[in-house]
């Protein structure tokens, strides 16, 4: 019989991670203060009773899947296509030349 491995992880060291993750943090914290639309979901995750931190660790999770998002499909960042919900209408995407 064979053995199916799974595909390997991209591993960091500690100190990696650790820069990896306070810069994310500083991040996310700069995106709660000065954009409009992630200020916007911070209050109504807090209205709802939410944590700070579990709401902090929301929106990094959602920056990191928005910067996997950009890179992927290769465009700029634009923050009225990245909160749209799916069954609107969306801008069309800036595309960068790489």
């Amino acid at each position: 019989t064979s053995i199916t491995l799974p595909m390997p992880y991209c591993y960091l060291s500690t100190d990696q991670r650790t820069v990896t993750w306070s810069t994310l943090s500083q991040a996310a914290l700069a995106a709660i203060k000065f954009d409009m639309n992630v200020h916007n979901y911070y209050q109504r995750l807090i209205e709802r009773g939410k944590h700070p931190l579990l709401v902090h660790n929301n929106i990094k999770n959602k920056m990191l899947h928005i910067l996997v998002a950009m890179v992927r499909d290769r465009v700029k960042y634009n923050p009225d296509n990245v909160y749209r919900k799916s069954n609107e209408v969306s801008l069309a995407p800036q595309v960068l030349n790489i």
